[in-house]
This record gives structure tokens, sequence and C-alpha cells, in this order.
């Protein structure tokens, strides 16, 4: 993500670090969880809310959030525990989706939303 959503990964994982002591290796795998659907993102849609509005800034910046806290607590899409309706809660917030629910458009002011 550019700009205004750059900052979003980073606090995620230092407060998440700082508060449950998270190994530096941990944390670089989560960073390569983030990566890879900032890739997914990339390749098939945009990051970029000079391109494709701020929705699609902050959305990514979320999803790759999302994607890095699942991976520091261990959580799989796959499984069939309570950990899956975690996943969910996690993956499914309303940050998340905010690229389904906000709409600005892309040639508008991306640093100041209208």
């Amino acid at each position: 993500p550019t700009c205004g959503a750059c900052g979003v990964l980073p606090a995620v994982l230092r407060y998440t670090a700082d508060r449950r002591g998270f190994s530096e290796n941990e944390i670089r795998r989560a960073i390569a969880t983030a990566g890879i659907i900032g890739n997914v993102i990339k390749t098939n849609a945009s990051i970029s809310g000079a391109e494709c509005g701020c929705q699609a800034e902050i959305g990514s910046a979320c999803s790759m959030a999302s994607a890095a806290l699942a991976e520091l607590y261990g959580m799989d899409t796959d499984q069939n525990t309570p950990q899956k309706s975690q996943w969910n809660t996690i993956s499914d917030s309303p940050a998340t989706r905010s690229w389904d629910s906000f709409r600005c458009p892309a040639s508008s002011a991306t640093q100041s939303p209208r």
C-alpha cells in the first residue's frame, strides 16, 4: 500500500509483538504472509489509492495485516475448529471489507478524502 496506508501493517505488527512477545522470526514470517496477500491483490486488482481509490489502499493494507495476524496466531482457513471463527472475525472485519463500503474516485486527491 502507498502513502496513506503504509503504516497499517507495521503498526499492527509492532503493537502485537510488544503486547504478546512474538519473536523476530515470527514477525518475519507474518510479514512474508502479508506480502503474499499484497502480491495477490496487486496482481489481480490494485494496492494504490491513486490508481483505484482509497478503498484499494486501506483495504489491501488491512487484508495484509489480517493475514499477518492469522499467521502469528497460528490460524488456518482449513481448520474446522474455534480458531476458524477467529480467522473469520479478523479477515471479515469492516476495515478489511472497506473496498465494498467506501467509494471515492481514483482521480480525487487521495491524500485528503472529500
